[in-house]
């Protein structure tokens, strides 16, 4: 029987000894391409150490390798020396170049499978060579990541040393992120990383442990010519299957017989080839399996078998597993279809596993075995960051193209966990980001919507950048969100309503100091660029015949809105929003001084008819205003509950501030003394009050 790569011709998936296939046989044929090429489909297939672009189809197996440049941030591509090409058994291309980190603590490749990881399992399998690569000779130790969790130790003796290591796994998430962890002892590497998805009816433990691969045997390939190992195409699920040391005290045995059907239905779906040949005991009804192993490690056992002889009708063969002189296994009858014995819970606690498969009273022939796995159970305790935040995060990440050390899963392990973040658990164990700084990172562009996913955030810092556009409406309605620093940026328009209305109820720190372009009180007034100016002049001299219109309409608007203004400046809407009504002063108590005097309908417009309030006094209500050239100021208002003591007051103030001038001191911008409008207008502080500092509660605006 031989067993061919499937191609893209009609070259047969399996011939038997050169003659034409059955009808029934082609029927078997078509049935296990589809299976190839619905399980090929699935695969991902790293060669680590070629460029991106070189990607190459494997002429063995059919499978298609690319290059991990696009799934890691760091590292190099780098050659094996020429002297040990030679060695590199059944792997020549796969391992003739590797991936080098020789920067930085860890290196992570981030990869996600087609099916969404998180409820799938999947064989996971990583490579390594060193041959010598850098010529120092000098091969390294380093530790391998699985997510969160440590997976194993990477140790190569010696240049020409082919090591693989392999885990069945079923990911909490949809991302697997396999990480290279440098502990001094070597530059990490890795020569092919290579993930296939399994059934999930398959290789079940009994506390959902992962599985670490420890031996996989095909224990009749000793009868073979070549020493070669079998996968995939002959393997659905691309196990690398190692052909056992000799026994003199086993028989080899083979068939060329026609594998029905049936074998497809074993969910395990061992290879063909595999089963095709088996071991029988050279004297004697006993098979006798001997493994030495740690006394504190547990294993899980799956055996494989298969009838390969054509038994007349008076001959049987019947046999039972034994473990350790304990019976293992109901007694197993092999037939046409393969028969998988396993345990759902594990084995060990002893220096050495002894398995003995004995031919039962009743059976006439002694037992046989095909083929053998053996596994170590693996806690993986450590869950992931949960999959809403590790979508945003490599969103952000791609978004602002982050030069630091973002690799692997943002929040775990913490050691290797992302810089500027900071991580909580959330109820289903999952890990949440809670904090994130980004300041000085060099960001550019507008605010990215991946921000709205991090429901748990509730401290995002992304000052000293240069972002641009608008401060998004999204940020006021992050449920979590307490803290947001935007200052030193070039960010424009009007702040959100709903962003100052939870600064103002003490729900929210914000801070926008440093963004020169961006209105915080009322609807922006844009200033006119040299350009603008420029279109201005040229266009104006062509458009003068409208002039007396335009100005003939302004002046008719004008004196609509100042009358509107002035009864709008002696109601002062009676409440000024959230504060009282305004004193009315006599003649005699106007102030007389140079400073600027603003008019009570200047007020109203600076202030935005009076809509953000910043503070309150003794005698009035502090609100934010804004300047017709863009900058910011306070604006208190003398309020009817202060009465004449509050007009004294005001009065003081005005006449303080205009003859002192200290760098401690807010400047004097101007005042209001119109009619019942008193106001004083002094210069904004963006980094808060006293008592906000002393209490620890900082709310800057600029």
């Amino acid at each position: 029987m031989q067993v061919h790569a499937a191609g893209e011709g009609n070259k047969p998936l399996i011939s038997m000894n050169g003659r034409n296939l059955s009808e029934k046989e082609l029927e078997f044929e078509e049935h296990a391409r589809r299976e190839l090429i619905l399980g090929r489909s699935s695969f991902i297939s790293i060669d680590c150490g070629i460029e991106n672009g070189n990607d190459y189809t494997d002429s063995e197996t059919g499978i298609s390798y690319t290059s991990g440049v696009p799934n890691v941030e760091s590292g190099v591509n780098m050659k094996i020396s020429d002297e040990f090409l030679s060695q590199t058994q059944n792997y020549q291309k796969l391992l003739s170049t590797v991936r080098s980190f020789p920067e930085g603590n860890s290196s992570c490749y981030t990869l996600k499978p087609t099916a969404n990881g998180g409820g799938h399992k999947y064989l996971i399998r990583a490579f390594f060579m060193y041959g010598n690569y850098d010529l120092k000779s000098q091969p390294p130790l380093f530790k391998l990541y699985l997510n969160a969790n440590e997976w194993d130790e990477v140790k190569l003796d010696n240049a020409s040393q082919i090591l693989i290591k392999e885990v069945i796994h079923n990911p909490p998430t949809d991302y697997i992120h396999v990480c290279l962890v440098n502990v001094g002892s070597g530059t990490p590497i890795i020569s092919a990383l290579e993930i296939r998805e399994l059934s999930n009816t398959i290789y079940d433990t009994m506390y959902n442990d992962s599985l670490i691969l420890y031996r996989r045997l095909d224990e009749g390939a000793s009868s073979t010519i070549s020493n070669k190992f079998q996968r995939y195409p002959d393997d659905l699920y691309d196990r690398i299957w190692e052909v056992p040391d000799y026994r003199p005290d086993w028989e080899p045995i083979s068939t060329t017989s026609y594998i029905s059907e049936e074998y497809l239905e074993n969910t395990y779906k061992p290879s063909p080839i595999v089963m095709s040949t088996a071991v029988r005991p050279a004297h004697g009804g006993s098979l006798v399996l001997s493994q030495n192993v740690d006394r504190n490690q547990q294993f899980y056992l799956y055996m494989h078998f298969l009838e390969v002889e054509d038994l007349p009708p008076t001959q049987i063969r019947k046999f039972v597993i034994y473990l350790n002189n304990e019976i293992w296994s109901d007694p197993v009858v092999p037939g046409s279809r393969p028969d998988t014995v396993y345990s759902t819970h594990s084995v060990g606690s002893t220096d050495t596993l002894l398995f003995s498969i004995n031919m039962t009273d009743n059976s006439t022939l002694p037992p046989v075995l095909n083929a053998v796995e053996f596994y170590i159970p693996k806690n993986f305790p450590i869950l992931p960051t949960n999959q809403s935040d590790v979508d945003a995060m490599i969103s952000i990440r791609s978004k602002y193209g982050v030069k630091k050390n973002w690799q692997g899963d943002p929040c775990v392990p913490e050691e290797l966990r992302w810089d500027g973040l900071d991580c909580n658990t959330n109820d289903q164990g999952l890990y949440s980001i809670i904090s994130m700084n980004l300041s000085f990172s060099g960001l550019k562009d507008e605010i990215t919507f991946s921000l709205s996913k991090l429901d748990s955030l509730q401290s995002l810092d992304m000052s000293h950048n240069d972002l641009t556009g608008t401060i998004p409406d999204f940020l006021a309605n992050m449920p979590s969100l307490r803290t947001i620093n935007l200052s030193g940026n070039k960010l424009e328009g009007s702040v959100p309503a709903l962003l100052l209305d939870k600064m103002n109820n003490g729900a929210l720190a914000l801070s926008l100091d440093g963004n020169p372009d961006l209105c915080l009180s009322g609807p922006c007034k844009k200033k006119k660029s040299h350009k603008q100016r420029l279109i201005v002049s040229i266009v104006l001299p062509t458009i003068s015949c409208l002039l007396g219109i335009v100005i003939g309409v302004a002046i008719f608007k004008h004196r609509i809105k100042a009358a509107s203004t002035k009864g709008t400046c002696d109601e002062l809407k009676k409440e000024q929003g959230e504060g009282g009504t305004i004193v009315e002063l006599k003649k005699e108590q106007l102030l007389k001084t140079k400073s600027t005097m603003f008019k009570c309908s200047e007020i109203i417009e600076i202030t935005n008819t009076f809509r953000t309030v910043i503070g309150r006094g003794g005698s009035g209500i502090v609100y934010l205003g804004c300047l017709e050239d863009g900058s910011n100021v306070a604006v208190k208002m003398l309020s009817s509950s202060s009465a004449t003591r509050g007009q004294k007051q005001f009065q003081s103030e005005v006449e303080i501030l205009i003859k002192i001038h200290h760098t401690n001191l807010v400047s004097f911008v101007g005042y209001c003394a119109e009619g019942r409008a008193m106001a004083l207008i002094c210069e904004y502080m963006a980094n808060g009050n006293l008592r906000q500092h002393l209490s620890g509660i900082l709310t800057s605006i600029n």
